[in-house]
């Protein structure tokens, strides 16, 4: 690993990205795949639009309040969900910190639920 930190921030975004796949891999049944399913996009500023369906899943009907974070240097993240869909926004550099809230918010809605997959 380097000075720079680079390798943990690499593991950090490794773990995240594996959590949403095995997320996705646990809701994978007949019902969800009439959804949209997830959506990682490219927007102009540049940075990221992540829409995850929640339709269908154990965590429709699940709100949380639009949560902002300025992390300085122009890097940000905003996540909320309107109970059918997970949505969050972020600059170029901070696609992991996006699917770090959408595990955060995994986390809070059903921790026993996902108990095993959340300590991995």
């Amino acid at each position: 690993m380097d000075d720079t930190g680079e390798g943990s921030h690499t593991a950090a975004a490794g773990e995240v990205l594996a959590f949403l796949c095995d997320w996705y891999r646990a809701q994978c049944v007949p019902e969800l795949h009439d959804g949209d399913g997830i959506s990682i996009e490219a927007v102009d500023g540049p940075g990221w639009w992540m829409t995850i369906d929640l339709r269908g899943t154990s965590l429709e009907g699940e709100l949380s309040a639009p949560l902002v974070e300025d992390l300085g240097e122009g890097e940000w993240v905003q996540s909320w969900s309107d109970g059918t869909e997970f949505m969050a926004a972020a600059s170029i550099s901070s696609l992991p910190l996006a699917v770090q809230a959408f595990r955060d918010f995994v986390r809070d809605s059903e921790a026993p639920q996902w108990e095993k997959l959340l300590a991995g």
